[in-house]
């Protein structure tokens, strides 16, 4: 069983074994999240008061628990976040939130940093129970949109797509256009965007957008993003 993730501090002990026990569910490929997993983390989130959040694998199993603040929730530190540029992260995070707001700049950032499958927060109705979805995944046309493509907010069961054909396709799609374009961008002029991401870190978002401005602005192309998670590098 994994460990809980996040802001634990203060965290009764019944709730984390609560917490726990989210390891142990199963989401089918073809869904975004299972109806009693989504009710699950509203109803714990509600009684927790704070954002409760789940890191699921494209093949359906919980990767991560996190436990976040009321106002906001921070995307989970793995062993190794490799986003390429390529293929997608094959992972997709859902976190509950109190307000109206929907998806936040943090969610879109993590999406796009991370290449993630996926991105989605649920409101909380004011009983605990689950309210309407927010998501967003990458654009098959980078260019459009900031790269984004954003639904709802939408109620859980108005949301019919096959998530798993969904983001296959979209990601074949990348692969073909990305490689595309690779083949036209000189050897030379390529550059991989690296960041080791420790407990220190406080502004990684920041520092990695102005580390591609650097990039860019020196004629270069950002072909892929590399974050590792350590607490000091390897001398």
């Amino acid at each position: 069983m994994g460990d809980i993730l996040g802001h634990t501090s203060g965290l009764k002990a019944s709730h984390r074994k609560q917490l726990e026990k989210l390891y142990q569910r199963k989401v089918h490929k073809t869904e975004l999240i299972s109806w009693e997993l989504l009710r699950e983390i509203c109803l714990m989130s509600y009684e927790f008061d704070r954002q409760v959040g789940v890191l699921i694998h494209r093949k359906g199993t919980v990767e991560a628990v996190v436990l976040g603040e009321r106002r906001k929730i921070r995307f989970p530190d793995l062993a190794r976040d490799r986003s390429g540029l390529l293929r997608l992260n094959q992972l997709r995070f859902l976190h509950t939130s109190f307000y109206e707001e929907g998806l936040t700049t943090d969610d879109i950032n993590n999406l796009l940093v991370r290449r993630l499958d996926m991105i989605s927060s649920v409101r909380i109705n004011s009983n605990g129970e689950p309210g309407l979805l927010s998501m967003a995944h990458l654009s098959p046309n980078p260019e459009e949109s900031q790269g984004v493509v954003k639904i709802g907010p939408i109620k859980y069961f108005d949301f019919k797509p096959n998530v798993f054909e969904l983001i296959t396709d979209l990601e074949r799609v990348h692969v073909r256009t990305t490689s595309s374009a690779l083949r036209s961008v000189s050897k030379d002029n390529r550059a991989i965007v690296c960041a080791l991401k420790s407990s220190r870190t406080k502004f990684l978002d920041q520092d990695l957008e102005e580390m591609r401005e650097l990039a860019t602005s020196s004629g270069l192309e950002i072909v892929e993003t590399v974050i590792q998670s350590k607490e000091k590098p390897d001398l």
